[in-house]
């Protein structure tokens, strides 16, 4: 944690310049409230159908037929339980009936409607709207818990606290994820918890989160030494390892936290060692035990049916993405960044589907995927539809034309949208980046360090595993990193408290100030457009059944 002079009202200080922003002590609260009613307002104008995959047929499954469903049943069915069944007990309550309705027959008009088919149910409705604010209510939670994890790292620090907070609250990725009915944002929210607690029982002063004036006082006063020993926090680790089982019972990306609960108590290890206190790692212990303990048994069912404890739909389910560009990957592109073609065509598109890392940051600050944007445009879907049904081309060639357009087929307002999203993303990418550097500086010593960094090496490693596992461009997904937001808020405030201390490092911390004040006024413009005038235009297309 930053160490430091402390002033009378609690504020630190860094080479003896005051936190500009001490007074402000609800700053953070304030971005938190604002992020808030951004996902709110996108969550209620968008369409319950804007979603990667049906997860809604797992939960009808429960509903319907009250088992958990095998791996085969369906393309979602390999997932976790944990979301399903709060789907459909969440179904259940709000639409006041126990089963789905009837697969629709629509009209000839309906289906060729700008439209599309309207659900005949408002009870259905409810319940599916229900549903996607199961990720609305996530998002507002993992911010809340964004922001405890930066009290706890930065405690007295109001300015990172609040440019950490604003990072993830107009995050365009998150937004996103927290008006979609998937199990995501709920893996968010569990490993938010994992990782907060794990910095709470690894805190200095037991109170830092709960008071940052008297932290910020205590803090003056700690010893610099890692190894000095602290209280063992039963209570913190516990929580820590009910997060991760919770994660890991909701998406399989969720046992990256028990990866990290061990990694936090291989390091308490060799700091105890060192020391010789043993006592400390009684407390990571736990919270590794409990995770494994109850987290295991989807993976262990899933083994028993299937041999593969992370058994994939990829390879038992018919699929057409071995024709997905690039297709192999040997195509992938590892040192790459295509900025410059990214701007160009801000959407998915031939020029940048072979980069994992213009993939990976495309996904993070705009929709390149399209699924809630250029898919539900008229022209999109008349321009690439004849292509994708064109028999006398191989798969293959289908894949590489449908992915070679301008920009006159994509939504005029969200051009400009996109390239500034893109744009405003490099200064706190590049600042979580050099806070990897400065994080041992910043973050308080080697096990929230370790922790830290963990914790991001393996939201990186998901995505990764998952393109190395299916070279195609949708599995180069940006989401799936996003259960490390709590290490990406502390590490871009690690790289700028880091950089304030150069020579005029202090104008950087404004600078990524100004920045992320663009970044809401755009978040906003794009979220709200999307969610309350785009489909409202006629040329928006609803291009799914409502079931």
């Amino acid at each position: 944690m930053p160490h430091g002079p402390s002033r009378a009202d609690g504020g630190q200080t860094l080479k003896g310049v005051a936190d500009p922003l001490s007074a402000l002590r609800w700053l953070p609260l304030a971005i938190v409230l604002i992020g808030s009613l951004l996902r709110i307002v996108y969550t209620w104008g968008v369409d319950v159908r804007n979603v990667y995959d049906d997860h809604f047929q797992v939960a009808r499954i429960m509903l319907e037929q009250h088992r958990w469903p095998h791996p085969d049943d369906g393309w979602q069915c390999y997932q976790p339980p944990l979301y399903h069944a709060l789907s459909a007990l969440t179904y259940r309550v709000f639409s006041g009936h126990a089963q789905g309705p009837p697969p629709p027959q629509p009209s000839y008009e309906e289906r060729s409607s700008s439209a599309g088919i309207q659900c005949r149910h408002p009870w259905h409705l409810a319940g599916r709207k229900a549903i996607q604010f199961i990720s609305t209510v996530c998002g507002i939670g993992t911010l809340w818990l964004v922001w405890q994890a930066l009290r706890t790292v930065f405690p007295g620090r109001i300015f990172a606290q609040s440019l950490g907070v604003a990072f993830i609250a107009f995050l365009p990725r998150h937004i996103y994820m927290s008006g979609m009915a998937t199990n995501d944002a709920l893996t968010y929210l569990w490993a938010s918890l994992c990782f907060w607690a794990i910095l709470r029982a690894v805190a200095p002063p037991s109170d830092a989160a709960a008071n940052d004036r008297a932290a910020a006082r205590a803090l003056a006063r700690m010893p610099r030494n890692p190894a000095a020993p602290h209280r063992a926090r039963y209570g913190w680790w516990l929580l820590a390892g009910l997060g991760a089982a919770l994660a890991m019972w909701t998406k399989h990306y969720g046992l990256s936290c028990a990866v990290v609960l061990f990694a936090a108590l291989a390091a308490t290890v060799l700091v105890r060692r060192r020391a010789t206190q043993w006592g400390g790692v009684r407390g990571p212990l736990l919270g590794a035990a409990v995770a494994l303990a109850l987290g295991i048994w989807p993976y262990v069912r899933n083994y028993e049916l299937t041999g593969d404890p992370v058994v994939s739909p990829f390879k038992r389910l018919p699929n057409n993405m071995a024709n997905q560009l690039p297709g192999e990957l040997s195509k992938v592109s590892w040192a790459s960044f295509r900025l410059g073609a990214l701007l160009a065509h801000p959407w998915l598109h031939i020029s940048t589907v072979d980069s994992f890392w213009t993939a990976l940051y495309a996904e993070l600050w705009f929709d390149y995927g399209t699924s809630t944007t250029a898919y539900q445009y008229r022209p999109w879907p008349e321009y690439v539809w004849p292509i994708w049904r064109d028999q006398s081309l191989s798969a293959r060639e289908r894949e590489r034309r449908g992915l070679i357009w301008d920009l006159r087929v994509m939504p005029p307002a969200m051009v400009p949208q996109a390239q500034a999203l893109y744009l405003l993303g490099l200064l706190p990418a590049a600042l979580a980046v050099l806070g990897c550097v400065g994080v041992f500086r910043e973050a308080g010593g080697f096990v929230p360090s370790v922790v830290l960094l963990t914790a991001l090496a393996l939201g990186v490693a998901t995505p990764l595993f998952q393109t190395i596992r299916q070279p195609f461009r949708s599995s180069m997904k940006a989401a799936f990193a996003l259960h490390a937001l709590v290490p990406l808020a502390v590490l871009l405030c690690a790289g700028c408290e880091f950089a304030a201390r150069w020579r005029y490092g202090r104008w950087l911390r404004w600078a990524l100030a100004a920045d992320l004040t663009l970044l809401a006024i755009v978040a906003a413009w794009h979220f709200g457009y999307v969610s309350l005038v785009f489909p409202d235009t006629p040329e928006y297309f609803a291009r799914r059944d409502l079931l």
